[in-house]
């Protein structure tokens, strides 16, 4: 795979327990961008095109601090639909910064929500021993 793309979907890893009506869901909080190097504002995740389920999570995995208990895949169509750009670094393999976000809190959080509303959530599957 071309770690310069073009790209048709990311992952983002969930560590968080939450619940709605006993389901395990992502937050809006999620989907809100971190400030990185010299105050860019960046959400991190990673390419999962041509990658099978077992794949993905051993992926997310391997770069989050703990095993994620859940994920939310995100189109990139659907990403650059609310004003954000995808920026494949592949440090680590597969990383994707989502670029773009405004500088207003309540601005990050309406894309945040846009996000949160396009995501696909997948609760991560029982282990077989």
């Amino acid at each position: 795979m071309d770690p310069a793309g073009p790209h048709e979907q990311v992952a983002i890893g969930l560590n968080e327990k939450s619940k709605q009506d006993g389901v395990p869901k992502a937050k809006v909080k999620n989907f809100k961008p971190r400030p990185c190097e010299g105050g860019r504002l960046e959400l991190s995740s990673f390419c999962i095109d041509e990658l099978q389920d077992p794949s993905i999570w051993e992926l997310l995995d391997k770069h989050l601090n703990k095993p994620a208990i859940g994920r939310s895949d995100l189109g990139l169509e659907g990403v650059s639909g609310v004003g954000l750009q995808a920026d494949p670094d592949w440090n680590p393999e597969r990383h994707v910064n989502l670029l773009g976000w405004p500088p207003e809190e309540e601005h990050q959080t309406a894309i945040a929500q846009k996000l949160y509303g396009i995501q696909s959530y997948s609760k991560r599957p029982a282990q077989v021993e």
